[in-house]
């Protein structure tokens, strides 16, 4: 048939670019396996939860808050004293209670703050995700691979196309 040593090349680069996508796929999954565990933990939280860097951020902050909790407390409790309003007067009750509302208000903002995060670190892994499948990304290799037999099928209906041409020029001439 016409062009053979074309289809050959062709061949060749076709195979190389097969070789070369079944590389580059082995690679990928070498590079990508070891932090794809990593990424989906920060990406598959359920809703309400939080991921475990955020989780451990949040028990940091709720004991930091209790802790300014008592500080603000004991500092009250001094200037209850030196004022003299120690008795019955509620100012105790009333230093406790305005330290229990802050604190508690200040464990919601942690929590807060923690859901957005785990979020917020989602959203990075996942981009993570793509930017690592796209490194070793077999698929430009699968589409050369494609462009060759295309390129074989293409030069072989074009050689059929001649020899009928040339028939029908040999029959039209008799």
């Amino acid at each position: 048939m016409f062009g053979m040593g074309g289809n050959s090349a062709i061949n060749q680069a076709t195979q190389g670019a097969l070789g070369g996508a079944g590389t580059a796929a082995g690679r990928q999954s070498q590079m990508y396996g070891p932090e794809e565990a990593f990424l989906q933990s920060q990406i598959s939280t359920k809703p309400g939860q939080m991921g475990a860097a955020e989780q451990a951020n949040y028990q940091s902050q709720l004991a930091q808050n209790a802790a300014n909790a008592q500080q603000n407390v004991r500092q009250g409790l001094a200037g209850i004293n030196r004022s003299g309003m120690g008795g019955p007067s509620g100012a105790v009750s009333s230093l406790k209670n305005s330290a229990l509302q802050g604190q508690q208000g200040a464990n919601s903002q942690a929590y807060k703050t923690g859901l957005e995060n785990t979020q917020q670190a989602g959203m990075q892994a996942s981009g993570l995700m793509s930017g690592l499948q796209s490194i070793y990304n077999p698929n430009q290799y699968y589409q050369t691979a494609i462009g060759g037999g295309q390129a074989i099928n293409q030069g072989e209906s074009m050689g059929l196309g001649n020899i009928m041409g040339m028939a029908g020029a040999g029959a039209s001439f008799l």
